[in-house]
């Protein structure tokens, strides 16, 4: 009995921060809604367009510093490293947000007043934050301290809700200037917090960013296949047609946090797996269906929240099968990773995000953002078999080394 207790509390620690992440990926489709509800419909479209120009580039511009400090063995991560992990962190954010916001103004023809942008800039800089905090909390995944790991963004994602939930109740914006500070307090006592169990090392500065750049540049281009659809429209298309893209992306691309969070608690666990890797890897392919499955149930739904003109249900449909298979290559990087890949994933992600750069302007003119749709779904097809190959060749040398 003792035994059965202590493993289904293990399995909802495990549970625990994938949980914390979904909720405050609602916390950001909730900005969304709220936005949605602006009586102007070309004011509307501005704003909906230009959250998911922000939240493309916040992604793109992730730096690996998650990644970076979860290749590293407990007890070898000092506190210098630590601090110099999350400035590459937060200047990449800060520079990310930077062009989304200047890219949406570019392309808003000036009907948009300023304190809508006041507002899309207090987002910038929560989701800059937001994107800190998750590599500041990365250490705590290294001692398998999953719930530890879970409450900073649980409390993020109470915070951010009801904030949200005010601002929608209210039908004040202006209620939305209190999110980057939530994410600033969570964010500092974070790092406050996990400084503390750190080694007393001096900062390398040179060796880290030798180190974190290939997970940087691994994050980036692995992203920009599935992120390149909506800056390419961003920069290209009609707003009207970007809003559609932004809320097919912001509605079904979050569910990716799902298979994600969950490759992120494996990566340090890959080695020891018990399980047939092609066993894992099935199971995040049927977690993508169902998810898949899921948000193609709720596009009538969203479709009527959103009332937007130019809706588009066959781009909404590629997007959801993007998922599938987007789903399975999260298990696929982590085992990259885990089995010391990281170069082999990160040209597997540079030829898939060549490809998928070539067919997104090739495609684009003639197809507009059914072309754009059709590109996500074949790089993940095409990334699945690259890291696919790439997993099977680590494992069967690091069988041949253990032999």
């Amino acid at each position: 009995m003792a035994k059965e207790q202590a493993r289904a509390a293990r399995l909802v620690a495990l549970a625990l921060p994938t949980a914390a992440t979904v909720s405050l990926r609602l916390s950001q489709f909730l900005v969304l809604v709220v936005l949605g509800q602006i009586p102007s419909s070309p004011v509307r479209n501005v704003l909906v367009a230009a959250v998911g120009t922000l939240s493309a580039f916040t992604i793109v511009t992730e730096s690996g510093a998650a990644n970076y400090i979860l290749s590293r063995r407990q007890g070898h991560l000092g506190r210098g490293d630590y601090r110099t992990a999350l400035a590459f962190q937060a200047l990449l954010g800060l520079l990310g947000a930077a062009a989304a916001v200047t890219l949406s103004l570019t392309r808003s023809g000036g009907i948009v007043p300023v304190h809508y942008w006041l507002v899309l800039v207090a987002v910038a800089v929560s989701q800059v934050l937001d994107s800190l905090l998750r590599a500041a909390r990365a250490p705590l995944l290294l001692g398998s301290r999953d719930a530890a790991y879970a409450l900073p963004e649980f409390l993020l994602a109470v915070g951010k809700i009801s904030t949200i939930g005010v601002a929608f109740a209210t039908a004040q914006l202006g209620t939305l200037f209190a999110l980057p500070v939530i994410s600033l307090v969570i964010a500092s006592w974070t790092i406050r917090s996990v400084r503390r169990d750190l080694l007393p090392e001096r900062a390398r500065v040179g060796h880290v960013a030798r180190e974190i750049i290939p997970f940087g540049l691994t994050g980036s281009v692995s992203s920009m296949y599935s992120q390149l659809p909506v800056i390419v429209s961003a920069a290209v298309l009609p707003v009207s047609v970007t809003a559609m893209l932004t809320v097919a992306c912001r509605v079904i691309q979050p569910l990716e946090i799902l298979p994600g969070t969950a490759s992120l608690q494996l990566l340090p666990r890959v080695r020891r797996l018990k399980r047939r890797l092609s066993q894992w890897w099935l199971a995040f392919l049927l977690t993508g269906a169902l998810l898949a499955t899921g948000a193609l149930i709720a596009a009538p739904y969203i479709e009527k929240l959103f009332g937007l003109s130019s809706w588009n249900s066959l781009v909404y449909l590629l997007v959801a099968i993007a998922l599938v298979p987007k789903a399975g290559n999260y298990f696929l990087a982590a085992g990259a990773m885990g089995y010391g890949g990281i170069r082999w994933r990160l040209l597997a992600t540079c030829t898939v995000a060549g490809f998928s750069i070539a067919s997104c302007l090739l495609l684009v003119g003639r197809f507009g953002a059914e072309g754009l749709a059709t590109t996500m779904v074949v790089s993940e097809i095409l990334l699945a078999v690259g890291l696919g190959i790439v997993l099977i060749k680590l494992k069967r040398n690091s069988e041949g080394t253990d032999s």
